[in-house]
């Protein structure tokens, strides 16, 4: 049993402990010691402290190509015991530094894609609205995204894609009580359409060029500027500012 700290006697048993360490640093250690510790360590609660102190001496420690072999074989078939862990906020966003700008090699992205084959976990989750405006506004986009294409995309065509638009079009079909407000319908296939300011005016006079001007432009999300029509009536409308 060590003794209490902060006696001088602790001290002096500290330090042999950590001389003896060190002169066991580049020594490796037996198959049946490691099985020993291993054993002994077993259903043992490591304090913060020193969880801090492994945490530290592994940090930018890299380790070898057959090191990570003997973790991945021993690992193989084994549920990770961080399963269902929920991260902290703070660590996301650790990660989420950590990564920006980084890409991830052919190889990598083909082992990730081999093994995602035949999984059905996330078939038919569906993102929260949070969740779509943090992934859109990610590191990968744009040039940086795999899949680019040269922005073909047209602007008006990703706004109206937003979460915020179906916000705006159900929040006008809502006052409207879902009734096309030129002929009368009722339900069936509405559309909310920008009046008396058009959508094209809006984007023009606010100068959006990019998602985010969108986004942050309280006009173009006002109910008050909006109208319930039906696709019939919709299409009258426009062809009528056509003519």
């Amino acid at each position: 049993m060590p003794p209490q700290k902060g006696t001088e006697r602790y001290r002096l048993w500290k330090l042999h402990i950590d001389e003896a360490a060190a002169k066991r640093r580049n020594v490796p250690l037996s198959t049946e010691h490691c099985k020993k510790i291993s054993k002994s360590n077993k259903g043992r609660v490591k304090s913060e402290e020193e969880i801090q102190h492994i945490s530290e001496g592994l940090k930018n420690k890299p380790k070898s190509p057959e090191h990570r072999k003997h973790l991945s074989e021993a690992n193989m078939g084994k549920t990770s015991p961080r399963k269902g862990v929920k991260l902290s906020e703070k660590t996301k966003n650790k990660i989420r530094i950590a990564r920006i700008g980084t890409k991830s090699s052919d190889e990598t992205c083909k082992k990730i894609s081999e093994s995602l084959i035949g999984n059905t976990r996330t078939l038919g989750y569906i993102h929260t609205d949070e969740t779509k405006i943090k992934m859109r506004w990610s590191a990968h986009k744009g040039e940086d995204h795999h899949n680019y294409k040269g922005g073909i995309t047209e602007l008006d065509k990703t706004i109206r894609r937003l979460p915020e638009y179906n916000t705006w079009r159900y929040g006008v079909f809502d006052r409207d009580n879902y009734t096309c407000q030129d002929c009368g319908k009722h339900g069936g296939d509405l559309e909310g359409h920008h009046d008396p300011k058009t959508f094209a005016q809006i984007i023009k006079e606010n100068d959006i060029k990019t998602v985010e001007d969108a986004i942050n432009c309280k006009e173009l999300w006002d109910i008050n500027n909006g109208v319930t029509l039906c696709v019939d009536c919709h299409d009258k409308r426009h062809l009528k500012k056509e003519e």
